[in-house]
């Protein structure tokens, strides 16, 4: 009687070792499910063998585990000798003895050898461990008999098998990648993506009734919630394919995108959503009101960006009444049901999908969860052209070997911006909303005021005085702070918010304008534009172009139940304006707000604003199109090099990172509490003391000293952990925010440090 093989050294009880039997039925379980949750993939993919080969390299993938030394790895032996081999290679052999079409074998050996490394790290691996005839020599350690008999169990009966060198497989497919002729790349790439969800699930102990699949049903809320829908929402539920909408702020788009939702899977299939926005404060905010208990929709709803530990820490602080020890406990629970199936609706931000076309780590599970999905852009005229660019090779590369459909969705979107979506796209349908419900939708008065908004502060205290609600907008923190200090001193309920201020701080800032009082005057920066679901009563704002102006304007009379709200705009910008915002669409932004002046007594008439949008923003400037042409192109090119399966390309991974233009550091001032909350092993808590700052500013004041390196230690049972930080000598104010313009004295660090 053959001997049991060992998959894993313990099972999910932690109470004996896992079998190789047992670890194939979870990958066979989970397996399952996708049957379920993606029925697009035959199709798209054009295989229609597509389960049965992920079925057979399942039971395959992990038959080399059988060797001796590795069954020794897994029971603890302290004289194995299995050198770092890899198992993958010892399983192959058995999948030459498959009765199959050439092919199809093919393609299960490339899976089965690909499941864990990318080909150039085994051949690497190959090349140093195996000389002529090594291989076969270690492959008499595999238990061939037990594999055998375990192959019966799954109704496999292999003919006679070959031992032959693994490098063959790598040397040939490094030809095929140079030679750019791949057989079956893109399902290749799919069933890779397939093949690692189940594996990484699996070694997880998450279950197929641990996932979640989303049906239609679960947006047969909306039937509730819209008694009398919009026309455009009536079309959206009616229409197929992808779409583009445009729609005032406040007439339920994010309803209508739901009602396109469901009808696409009424009539495609299942497939993951994801809802995309530009911003963390978006995210936040969509995740959640799309998961708000009660709603089908709601254990389905997930969210990924990067500052998702920050995010979770302050939901659950009050749950858990501050107690960081089960924060820290459920954080990591919460992020694994995020990244995982088990929230099969995800918010997040472009750069979560963008990566995957980069090669990132993981690429082919993410391109799998493409399969059939649906994409929805919010919020799509927020995007530089560099980061538009990326969407646009993104949506190319999902609509045609993914099979995805999109729906964008926007408020204000130039008309060369939209024709080059629909360009992208392709067949679409173009939704708006009725003349009568933009008619209803009057709700701001613009006033262009002369000279810079500073010259105003007794108007904006007077408005405050006479009992309004008043909101201040300014283009740079630094103006954003001076004012605030000023009318502050005039005892006056205010709340100053801007991105300088490290992640406790504004989240604290944000829970007082989620609260039923808002302050009596919020000054900030364009950190306001974006997801604050506040209603003011009118806004004082430095010009800035016109869709940020009228984002900004979006936060007053919000939910139109006043009068045409005052809106003043001042014409004379500073200095530091021109390093922010471009000075001819600027300018052409101030011709318009004249005209809306003298049109109609200064009455936004939002039907009217696409011309005028489409004046500010005619197309891209030179300098723009260049970035957008060059970014496409080399992201085009990228994708035919590095997105083949079993690839791995460390340029591509740094050329993702690159563009991000932040840095975390911690204000010098905040050290001590630093030291204390990671003395406490409270890491997340840590880390929210770090205010970001760009990267020209971290190079500027690490070469002039402003900024230092250093490392914290913490003692560990098993040792200590090393946290590398940054440290920035300038003043920090927990109502001000990071003060970046003024230094801080020995006087202030010493008094800090006593």
């Amino acid at each position: 009687m053959s001997s049991v093989i060992l998959a894993k050294s313990s099972n999910e009880d932690n109470t004996r070792p896992l079998t190789l039997a047992e670890h194939n039925d979870d990958l066979l379980d989970i397996k399952a499910y996708l049957l379920e949750a993606f029925p697009q993939v035959q199709q798209i993919a054009a295989l229609p063998e597509f389960w049965e080969l992920l079925h057979t390299t399942i039971v395959f993938h992990d038959l080399g585990k059988a060797h001796a030394e590795f069954q020794k790895v897994l029971l603890h032996h302290r004289k194995q000798r299995w050198e770092r081999q890899r198992h993958e290679l010892f399983s192959l052999p058995f999948v030459s003895g498959l009765q199959i079409p050439a092919e199809h074998l093919s393609m299960i050996e490339k899976l089965v050898a690909g499941h864990h490394k990318p080909f150039n790290k085994l051949l690497q691996h190959c090349t140093e461990l195996y000389d002529e005839g090594d291989f076969a020599n270690q492959f008499k350690s595999v238990d061939s008999n037990a594999v055998l008999e375990l192959l019966k169990q799954y109704g496999f009966s292999i003919g006679s098998y070959k031992v032959n060198d693994p490098k063959r497989i790598f040397l040939r497919y490094k030809k095929q990648m140079h030679e750019r002729n791949i057989p079956h790349a893109h399902p290749l790439l799919m069933l890779t993506g397939a093949l690692k969800h189940c594996d990484h699930l699996a070694s997880a102990f998450i279950r197929k009734k641990d996932l979640q699949i989303i049906d239609p049903s679960h947006f047969d809320f909306l039937d509730q919630k819209l008694s009398s829908p919009y026309a455009h929402q009536t079309n959206a539920a009616q229409i197929l394919g992808s779409a583009i909408l445009t729609a005032p702020t406040g007439s339920g788009k994010t309803e209508t995108a739901l009602l396109w939702t469901r009808k696409q899977m009424q009539e495609h299939g299942r497939g993951m959503v994801f809802y995309i926005l530009p911003f963390t404060a978006s995210i936040n905010a969509m995740w959640k009101r799309l998961g708000t208990p009660g709603l089908e929709l709601s254990p389905m709803v997930g969210m990924l960006h990067g500052n998702l530990d920050a995010v979770l820490y302050r939901e659950l602080f009050e749950e858990f009444g501050g107690d960081t020890q089960k924060i820290k406990a459920q954080i990591p629970v919460i992020k694994k049901q995020f990244r995982e199936m088990m929230t099969p609706f995800r918010v997040v931000t472009p750069f979560q999908l963008i990566k995957h076309i980069f090669g990132l780590k993981g690429y082919e599970k993410g391109i799998f969860e493409w399969t059939g999905a649906y994409f929805i852009f919010d919020e799509i005229h927020a995007y530089d052209p560099s980061v538009l660019a990326q969407i646009m090779v993104l949506l190319e590369y999902s609509i045609s070997k993914c099979g995805v459909k999109a729906f964008v969705m926007t408020a204000t979107l130039p008309s060369f911006l939209k024709a080059l979506i629909a360009k992208t796209i392709g067949e679409l349908s173009i939704l708006a909303a009725s003349t009568e419900l933009y008619q209803k939708f009057k709700r701001h008065r613009v006033r262009v005021l002369g000279g810079e908004i500073t010259d105003s502060l007794p108007l904006i205290s007077g408005d405050v005085a006479a009992g309004k609600k008043v909101l201040v907008v300014c283009n740079t923190v630094q103006r954003a702070q001076d004012i605030y200090q000023t009318v502050s001193q005039t005892g006056l309920n205010c709340l100053l918010l801007h991105s300088a201020f490290n992640g406790e701080d504004r989240a604290a800032k944000e829970a007082k304008l989620k609260s039923d009082q808002l302050p009596d005057l919020l000054v900030g920066t364009q950190a306001i534009e974006v997801s604050l679901d506040i209603d003011y009563d009118v806004i004082y704002t430095e010009l800035a172009p016109l869709d940020a102006l009228l984002q900004r304007f979006g936060r007053v009379n919000r939910a139109t139940k006043k009068a045409p709200c005052p809106c003043f705009v001042f014409e004379q910008r500073n200095d530091k304006d021109r390093f922010i915002y471009p000075t001819d669409v600027c300018e052409r932004t101030l011709v318009t707000l004249r005209e809306i002046e003298a049109e109609n007594d200064g009455i936004v008439d939002e039907l009217g604003l696409q011309h005028k949008i489409d004046f500010v923003y005619p197309g891209f400037s030179e300098k723009e199109q260049q970035a957008f042409n060059q970014v496409a192109d080399s992201l085009r090119y990228s994708i035919q090099h590095v997105l083949v399966p079993f690839n791995e390309d460390k340029k591509s991974e740094q050329d993702f990172y690159d563009q991000f233009d932040g840095v975390k550091v911690l204000p010098i001032e905040l050290k001590a509490d630093f030291q204390e909350r990671i003395k406490r092993f409270d890491f997340i808590h840590a880390d929210m003391l770090k205010v970001g700052i760009r990267k020209n500013e971290f190079q500027r004041w690490r070469k002039d000293g402003t900024l230092v390196s250093e490392r914290f230690f913490v003692k560990k049972n098993t040792g200590q952990i090393d946290i590398p930080v940054w440290l920035l000598k300038k003043p920090y104010d927990h109502e001000l925010g990071l003060l970046k313009y003024l230094e801080l004295s020995m006087l202030d660090l010493n008094d800090n440090q006593l």
